[in-house]
């Protein structure tokens, strides 16, 4: 068997990066601005659903629901619901979907332009020939 050495790679001059200093710690998050959509604080929304009432709470910065805090209604409908992706002011019913606009009709194939029609032939009367 034989042995591999290695040889030391070639310097090649270059100095290293100095490490990137640390960042300042982010400022607290500014509160957001109240959604006007939103009823006052200490309300409580009633939503029925699967045959259960759910009561959420109002809360100044979020809702609650069950002993549990969401920031957001979308949050607390998909935690109710299981989906993923709900519009959480529509689910609580605080506004009204937006009017869809009707589907366009299907279209239709288009017919193919026929050739030129022969003039109709004159019918022709058959003749009995009596044998």
């Amino acid at each position: 068997m034989t042995k591999t050495t290695r040889t030391p790679a070639k310097k090649t001059g270059k100095t290293r990066t100095p490490a990137p200093k640390p960042k300042a710690p982010a400022p607290a998050k500014t509160p957001r601005a109240r959604d006007p959509r939103l009823p006052a604080p200490g309300t409580v929304l009633v939503r029925p659903y699967k045959g259960k009432d759910h009561r959420v709470t109002v809360l100044e910065d979020g809702f609650r629901h069950d002993g549990t805090e969401y920031r957001s209604l979308s949050k607390l409908a998909s935690a109710i619901t299981g989906q993923p992706s709900i519009n959480g002011f529509l689910w609580m019913r605080l506004t009204e979907p937006k009017e869809q606009k009707a589907a366009p009709a299907p279209k239709r194939a288009r017919a193919k332009k026929a050739a030129p029609a022969e003039p109709a032939a004159a019918p022709q009367e058959e003749v009995a020939r009596a044998e």
